[in-house]
């Protein structure tokens, strides 16, 4: 609560001292990108041509760097960390940008864009439509494959884009390339950081005031007793889609993450399940779900994907405890078979829905979270005029909550992106819960 109350505040004040010129470096590398764009390199920040001299000894560029100021550098470019705010699909679905077309091309039912491509002239995008027609012209019915939890994740995507088509789903082709997009951009890091928190590992929160030394020394003493003994622990970790609508990106987590797929550190399987919140529940949320569990069964099994009807901030009321009640709950969870983790994702929450999230995010202290906000009216403010300026509002006000999670909720925080074509609003942050192991 502390953390989470800190966040609000960091987000009408300025951060000082290290993070202040934390920002200013940001500032002065994004100038500086601006700038000297056009070189490119090996991954290396790149600095001023001046700075740079011509080996004798080989072909490669070198860098004077005792002749180097910080405000030289630009951002990595040409490297795997790099970050590109137009980056190419990672999906199997490929969506077209049209010279002088938006986004809203895009919004047509998955099956309708198939029915263009399978007639499209156009043999490599025909090929991207791989469901079949029969005599009729007519999807084949032989196309709907039932999976396995070995199957693999390109194939289970795949698999569920086929099906959906032609199933005649209540979707835009826009969502979901967007879901997909999304989870294959971030959905590794926020699994695998919800990961090292399961387990038997000994995990001190150094943010929590309840984590007192006699809870630490507890949890050390029952893992010892029990250290040599034979214990099968269920561990899950469940995905909630905050302001989900449909809930189509949380199914997408659920399904590309069968039973048996991740092992906690103690070689114990973990389970995935999804909770989608919104206000109302769409027709369409059971519809999907229906069609993705007739090729993923996984999806279709009791209690794996639940709809919570409830405004935000009624349902973060509800479910943030009191701190006599957590500490009591982390005591019986010790001598209990069965850990939770959190993970909290949102797509499009409009406007300060956004920071309304990453505020419950921080109050359940999730294991990881992704937000790709849209909407930034308003949600700059407080930013000095300078930075909204050179930055504009929505990067500004995208680096102020990335410092808030950071200062306020020890996470480490990353930006990533889909491609344009999908949706203009489409950087996403990223943020993966610091823990001391001891």
């Amino acid at each position: 609560m502390v953390a989470a109350s800190a966040f609000l505040t960091a987000l009408v004040t300025l951060p000082r001292h290290r993070s202040s010129n934390t920002l200013m470096m940001a500032i002065m590398e994004e100038d500086s990108y601006r700038l000297h764009s056009n070189h490119h390199g090996g991954g290396r920040l790149q600095p001023h041509q001046d700075n740079q001299v011509r080996a004798d000894t080989d072909e490669t560029t070198t860098t004077t760097t005792s002749s180097l100021h910080s405000s030289d550098y630009a951002p990595k470019l040409g490297h795997p960390t790099s970050y590109d705010d137009d980056p190419p699909f990672k999906g199997p679905l490929t969506l077209s940008k049209l010279a002088g077309s938006s986004s809203d091309y895009n919004r047509v039912r998955i099956r309708h864009y198939y029915d263009k491509l399978l007639h499209d002239d156009d043999s490599q995008q025909q090929q991207s439509a791989s469901i079949h027609l029969d005599e009729n012209g007519n999807v084949d019915k032989s196309s709907k494959k039932i999976l396995t939890p070995s199957t693999p994740t390109n194939v289970i995507l795949k698999a569920i884009i086929d099906h959906l088509a032609y199933r005649y789903a209540p979707v835009d082709v826009k969502e979901v390339a967007e879901s997909i997009e999304f989870y294959l951009r971030c959905g590794k890091r926020l699994l695998g950081a919800a990961r090292r928190t399961t387990g038997t590992a000994i995990i001190r929160d150094d943010n929590n005031d309840d984590d007192t030394d006699d809870d630490y020394s507890d949890r050390r003493n029952d893992m010892m007793n029990n250290n040599n003994a034979v214990h099968h622990q269920q561990n899950i970790i469940n995905v909630q889609d905050l302001c989900s609508g449909h809930g189509l990106t949380g199914m997408i987590f659920l399904a590309c993450n069968p039973p048996g797929r991740i092992i906690d550190i103690d070689g114990n399987s973990i389970i995935i399940t999804t909770t989608c919140i919104d206000i109302v529940e769409p027709k369409s949320h059971i519809v999907l779900r229906g069609i993705i569990a007739e090729i993923c069964p996984w999806v279709g099994v009791d209690g794996a994907v639940s709809f919570i009807t409830s405004p935000l901030e009624d349902y973060a009321t509800v479910v943030t405890t009191t701190r006599q009640e957590q500490q009591q709950q982390r005591r019986i969870r010790r001598h209990n078979s069965t850990t939770m983790e959190t993970i909290v994702i949102s797509t499009h929450a409009c406007g300060s829905l956004t920071d309304k999230v990453l505020h419950y995010a921080l109050t359940i202290n999730a294991s990881s979270i992704a937000v790709m906000p849209c909407c930034y009216t308003g949600t700059a403010d407080g930013a000095p005029y300078g930075v909204k300026r050179m930055l504009g509002v929505s990067l500004a006000a995208d680096m102020r909550r990335s410092f808030a999670l950071q200062e306020c909720g020890n996470y480490h925080v990353d930006f990533a992106s889909i491609p344009k074509s999908i949706t203009p609003m489409n950087r996403i942050i990223v943020a993966e819960r610091r823990k001391k192991i001891i």
